[in-house]
């Protein structure tokens, strides 16, 4: 992209600049793009899981310009709520394999067997220890440390 007089532009196009007409094949010229006044551009936004974009500014000053979007903070308990549901979702997904064993055993008495248990209490330990990390969590620091985590 590049930014001309104001303007943002996102594809080559025919220009008008000074009298003089510039078909689309200019901006593949950088040294003519420089002398036009014609500068590269780019944007910077927040990352948008856990920020909104705020107020909206931009430095022509350099070689490149820069429009960059203020940060605002999503609210956390929505942030938290949403991560809640996901592990909720994931172990739902997960349980979906081995429900049948525990419907069987309400209908007939057949025991489930030891290794889909283990495999079931693995699985509901590690949403409940996932379930007291994100409830524990206060700041927007803990929320994109914990969902960077490797």
């Amino acid at each position: 992209m590049w930014y001309y007089n104001g303007e943002i532009i996102k594809t080559p196009k025919a220009m008008n600049i000074s009298g003089f007409q510039y078909n689309k094949e200019v901006f593949r010229d950088p040294e003519k793009l420089k002398e036009l006044g014609i500068k590269p551009y780019r944007s910077v936004t927040p990352d948008n899981r856990y920020f909104n974009n705020g107020s909206y500014s931009v430095d022509t000053s350099g070689d490149e310009v820069v429009g960059t979007y203020d940060s605002i903070g999503k609210d956390i308990n929505v942030l938290k709520s949403n991560m809640l549901s996901l592990i909720k979702s994931q172990l739902t997904s997960k349980l979906k394999s081995t429900d049948w064993y525990y419907l069987r055993k309400l209908r007939t008495g057949t025991d489930v067997p030891s290794d889909i248990q283990d495999y079931s209490d693995a699985l509901y330990s590690e949403y409940d220890t996932k379930k007291t990390e994100i409830n524990a969590m206060t700041k927007m620091s803990h929320i994109t440390e914990y969902q960077n985590r490797p």
